[in-house]
């Protein structure tokens, strides 16, 4: 029994060594390679409509705005900063010429002391109207040249001897009305064009020593000595 199993292993071992040897002798199986799974897409983050950036605030206006008031133009920010003006001043800016009150006359832009109001004919307004004084100098210099005869009202207002109920005229009998006549005196009444009496050529002197963007203050401050030394004494720079 012993040699009969001994034999039987023997065997088992050769079959399964001829098997073995078989299977060697044929080429291998060569697997595909794996298909290359598709590239996804990069995926882009979701994203929302282009913010537009934020308006840029208006810088603040150095004088209250009273109600239905026109806001004060950036430009003449220093003029009103410099100078002494009436509490509650307001800016009118009108379309129409018959907006304007009967006291501007032909001027197209005024100040009235009753109601403290620069009034002034839009830019647009005035390009429609045919020969205007106005057009000669930039909406500035105009709105400077009314902020000075508010400043001569205050000059009014603030004098012991004379006070609110006293009218822009009344400018003359103040300190500076007085060193402004003294520094004019000998000069023609129109020594700056459109100047019109005292009153106008003060105010037409204090714009162009305020706003040096004017380009006038060499021609109607600088020409003439005294009024230079009345402006460098009288007038903020």
């Amino acid at each position: 029994m012993a040699g009969l199993a001994a034999g039987i292993l023997v065997l088992i071992a050769v079959v399964w060594l001829a098997a073995g040897s078989d299977a060697s002798d044929g080429d291998e199986a060569v697997l595909p390679p794996p298909s290359p799974s598709p590239s996804a897409a990069p995926t882009r983050p979701p994203t929302g409509p282009t913010a537009s950036p934020s308006p840029t605030p208006e810088p603040a206006s150095p004088l209250p705005i009273p109600p239905g008031c026109s806001r004060w133009p950036e430009a003449v920010f220093p003029v009103i900063e410099k100078l002494e003006l009436p509490a509650a001043i307001c800016l009118k800016l009108v379309d129409r010429l018959d907006a304007l009150p009967q006291s501007c006359g032909d001027a197209r832009a005024c100040y009235t002391p009753p109601d403290r109001t620069v009034w002034k004919l839009t830019n647009a307004a005035e390009e429609q109207l045919p020969n205007s004084p106005l057009r000669s100098f930039t909406a500035e210099f105009v709105l400077a040249h009314e902020l000075c005869h508010a400043h001569q009202h205050w000059q009014v207002i603030k004098e012991p001897a004379l006070g609110p109920e006293f009218g822009l005229a009344s400018w003359v009998g103040t300190p500076e009305g007085r060193a402004f006549a003294q520094a004019t005196q000998g000069l023609p009444p129109n020594f700056i064009p459109l100047g019109g009496g005292i009153l106008e050529n003060f105010a037409n002197v204090c714009a162009a020593w305020l706003l040096p963007t004017s380009g006038l203050q060499q021609q109607w401050v600088d020409a003439f000595p005294n009024v230079q030394r009345f402006a460098r004494a009288w007038l903020p720079k």
